[in-house]
């Protein structure tokens, strides 16, 4: 949940009353964005994934596919092999 990592470090870098965080998830997205953290172009697009896959399917708003699932899957493989690929530790992975 990238959300909440904006939002730890809004709190952590001062931008964010701990004791008064957002009800909503794509605040500290935009809030990132309003402070410079994120571009407003990278908000709106992880807004829109956010809206078209987690929020939809996890709030019954729209019925889980399996295009969705593969989609985010694919994702997810993708960004786990770029993090392995940045961080040289590819020999300790134990995924298959």
């Amino acid at each position: 949940m990238i959300e909440k990592t904006f939002l730890f470090w809004l709190i952590e870098e001062g931008h964010q009353d701990p004791a008064n965080t957002p009800q909503s998830h794509t605040t500290a997205i935009n809030r990132s964005a309003d402070i410079g953290f994120i571009s407003s172009d990278i908000a709106a697009r992880l807004t829109d994934l956010w809206a078209g896959n987690r929020a939809q399917t996890y709030y019954q708003d729209g019925i889980a596919t399996q295009e969705r699932a593969e989609t985010m899957l694919a994702l997810a493989t993708r960004i786990h092999t770029q993090i392995l690929h940045l961080a040289g530790r590819h020999h300790e992975c134990i995924c298959e």
